[in-house]
């Protein structure tokens, strides 16, 4: 009797164990991980929405900032599922967006930029899908196909992408059926972490495409990136350079402020910058410790020694290796420097948008007033592309009309976190469609309807291999420009034509060539 009551106590104990483990009764593929302060909530949510973001506001309420973009994301692959159920039968397959749900301004991604990628991946997907309210000239027509359709999976990997292999996990069973994963965008930021999510679904064949990743040592078999690379950046940021040089000889003289984490993003950018700018730099060269991640390296962004030596060296152009949420502090930093009376400074640096005080409508003039301009060769800009200036990509407008259509605020736009990973998602789009336009000659299996007819839907692995196909007539037109992939060991999985506009801040009227990354 007594052995019986210890099992019974047991499997009781197991399964309310099991219940509080997950992070809400209704979504089975969300669990808590870590413990109490750490503790988060991590794995794949589909058709209930999670709000995941669980930071309290300055009164101590709940700050929910995803629970909108969340919602409607959950409602969308809802309608998807009911097509499919309904009497069109309508096909539809899995794209997973692969990122951090929780964070602040010490981890991987501010929740800012969290919502943004959310809100730009769902653009795609109503885009695709042809969601109810928004108008034909702003949806996706890909060779004529308006199928299958397009369910977005979010995949939380943890705040500082710690748990990206328990998600790999299950996205890696997700990929059969009559509805499979055919891709995962997002990935998160150019760190470690996201190199090692990347090779470990290449090695389970399942294609990646990295909205924001730009660091070049990024690379795994069937990894692709929307951003130029650090290098096709850093190129960029020399044309720039060279024509500003050639009126302001003294820019000549030069110093690289790098961060000194083990950042991927930073380090292969410090690498571009010494690369195209050698002579300028000459060895000057000064570190600080970058705010992203927070360790216990030292103190958070001490631009000190870089101000000093600046001014000692009597350098007027500063070459920055740094992620843009550090920029803030050293133009502030340099805004109190005790050589101002030499003359004004230009900050070269490289982004994904405009960099991140560029939000602060009040900061151009405070860097105006101090004799600071920052140069910045970015994958997007959309302040210009919204007034459609020279060298607007063609497919901006359209998914900038979504967009809006969709409710959204176009300041979220200003990081390129929205554009990029809505062309993420619509190069997943791409590629799918294109297997089935493909088809009988790819592995795309007919799937039986229910009114006799025949709907084909795409194996992951014929996805996978149609991306560095996307060339030509296939070529993706995305809203940060009309670009191709090849295979991904000649560029590592980087765009082709891919534009590099040049922002600067405060704003001048001189006019910035865009340029293009190449083979």
């Amino acid at each position: 009797m007594t052995t019986v009551l210890v099992m019974v106590i047991g499997v009781a104990v197991y399964f309310v164990t099991r219940s509080d483990n997950l992070c809400a009764t209704n979504t089975p593929g969300l669990h808590w991980v870590g413990p109490d302060s750490d503790r988060e909530c991590v794995g794949v949510m589909e058709t209930a929405a999670y709000p995941f973001d669980d930071q309290l506001d300055a009164k101590g309420r709940p700050d929910h900032q995803l629970t909108s973009i969340v919602a409607k994301i959950a409602k969308e692959n809802r309608r998807v599922a009911a097509l499919w159920d309904g009497p069109d039968h309508v096909p539809y397959v899995k794209v997973a967006l692969l990122t951090p749900m929780q964070g602040d301004d010490s981890t991987a991604l501010p929740i800012d930029q969290i919502r943004a990628s959310l809100e730009g991946a769902y653009t795609a997907q109503c885009r695709a899908n042809e969601c109810p309210g928004l108008p034909n000239n702003q949806r996706v027509d890909i060779a004529g196909s308006h199928r299958p359709n397009f369910q977005l999976v979010l995949a939380s990997e943890g705040r500082n992408e710690t748990h990206w292999n328990k998600v790999v996990d299950q996205l890696a069973g997700m990929t059969g059926g009559d509805h499979p994963l055919v891709a995962v965008t997002g990935l998160g930021i150019s760190v470690k972490a996201t190199r090692d999510a990347a090779q470990a679904l290449s090695d389970r064949h399942i294609p990646t495409i990295g909205g924001v990743i730009s660091a070049t040592d990024m690379k795994a078999a069937s990894f692709y990136k929307i951003s130029p690379s650090n290098e096709d950046s850093a190129k960029a940021l020399k044309a720039e350079f060279s024509l500003l040089a050639q009126k302001r000889p003294e820019l000549e003289k030069g110093y690289l402020v790098f961060d000194s984490k083990n950042d991927n993003f930073s380090r292969t950018l410090a690498e571009g910058m010494e690369s195209q700018f050698r002579k300028q730099i000459d060895g000057r060269r000064v570190s600080f410790i970058g705010k992203t991640i927070a360790t216990d390296d030292g103190t958070e962004q001490d631009f000190r020694a870089a101000v000093t030596n600046v001014c000692g060296t009597h350098a007027k152009s500063i070459f920055y290796a740094g992620r843009s949420r550090d920029l803030p502090a050293l133009a502030r930093a340099l805004a109190g420097r005790v050589c101002a009376s030499d003359g004004p400074i230009i900050v070269f640096t490289c982004s994904t948008g405009l960099w991140g005080a560029g939000q602060d409508k009040k900061f151009p003039d405070y860097l105006s007033a101090h004799g600071i301009t920052i140069v910045d060769a970015s994958a997007t800009d959309s302040a210009s592309w919204i007034r459609n200036t020279v060298g607007t990509p063609a497919g901006f407008k359209p998914f900038h009309q979504a967009y809006l259509s969709l409710k959204f605020d176009p300041d979220e736009l200003v990081t390129g976190y929205a554009i990029l990973n809505h062309d993420a998602f619509l190069t997943a789009v791409y590629a799918t469609r294109f297997a089935l336009d493909s088809a009988p000659g790819g592995s795309a299996q007919p799937k039986p309807a229910r009114q006799g007819t025949q709907a084909l839907v795409p194996s992951t692995a014929d996805v996978a291999a149609r991306i560095p196909n996307l060339t030509d007539f296939y070529a993706v037109d995305a809203a940060s420009g009309h670009f191709s992939f090849t295979d991904p060991h000649i560029r590592d999985g980087c765009p082709i034509h891919k534009p590099v506009p040049i922002t600067v801040v405060p704003k001048d009227s001189v006019p910035h060539p865009t340029l293009y990354t190449t083979r």
